[in-house]
């Protein structure tokens, strides 16, 4: 009998330490890889991201230059950047427009940086959050997108803008618009757009680039009103 309580003794203790060892798996599957400099990376919903840099600062890595910074964000899907076209401060945010490389091919991409500013110096988050396109997505014959290609170059260019500027909250291009209200932009492959009018105004600036290859130019107003709507006849090529 007592040789049978011993067993069935071993046996309840047995299970309770398998119940603990799968318990401990269950809880560190609820963390990441570790990251590099020790700190567990949790999978934060990007609806939540925001709220969870501003109650936990110390999470976000910083850096003394942008090139630092640049480096592949353990926050996101980020690649890494080979060219910065453009960027713009506003308050603690720092957006780029970069170019970078995506899984198969180059991508035009936006991204989301913190930035904190101690005067005489600058310190630079790894990239928040971003949205890329490679060259097909700007342009291409499919389906999906070639609509754009027909028309003649100011009804490309007309469509290409609509397009770009959709509004989305989790776009960069939101943080912008927080300084410059009627921000818009868009990307072609139509050398003519130094000539673009929209509503008898010039872009502020026109940045040409190439995507694998391909010649592309960037462009943007930091203030043209279109509260009042647009369409195809507000778009003039004038030579």
């Amino acid at each position: 009998m007592k040789s049978e309580k011993k067993i069935i003794i071993l046996i309840v203790a047995l299970i309770v330490v398998i119940g603990l060892i799968r318990g401990s798996l269950k809880i560190e599957s609820n963390v990441s890889d570790t990251a590099k400099d020790g700190k567990d990376k949790v999978q934060i919903p990007e609806e939540d991201l925001e709220e969870y840099i501003n109650e936990d600062p110390n999470y976000v890595e910083y850096f003394d230059n942008i090139d630092d910074a640049l480096q592949k964000s353990r926050l996101t899907y980020y690649r890494g950047a080979n060219n910065i076209l453009k960027t713009f401060e506003i308050g603690s945010n720092f957006v780029l427009f970069t170019i970078g490389d995506g899984e198969e091919n180059e991508e035009f991409s936006r991204y989301r940086l913190k930035v904190m500013d101690f005067g005489k110096s600058k310190e630079y988050s790894q990239p928040l959050d971003g949205v890329s396109t490679d060259y097909a997505n700007i342009k291409s014959p499919s389906d999906k997108i070639g609509k754009m290609m027909s028309g003649d170059e100011e009804t490309r260019l007309w469509r290409n803008f609509e397009w770009h500027n959709q509004e989305d909250p989790v776009d960069p291009i939101s943080i912008i618009k927080e300084k410059y209200k009627n921000f818009k932009w868009s990307v072609t492959d139509i050398e003519n757009v130094k000539y673009l009018e929209i509503k008898g105004q010039k872009p502020d600036e026109i940045i040409p680039f190439t995507l694998d290859g391909n010649d592309l130019y960037f462009y943007y107003y930091l203030d043209l009103d279109l509260d009042e709507g647009y369409d195809r006849k507000d778009f003039k090529i004038k030579k």
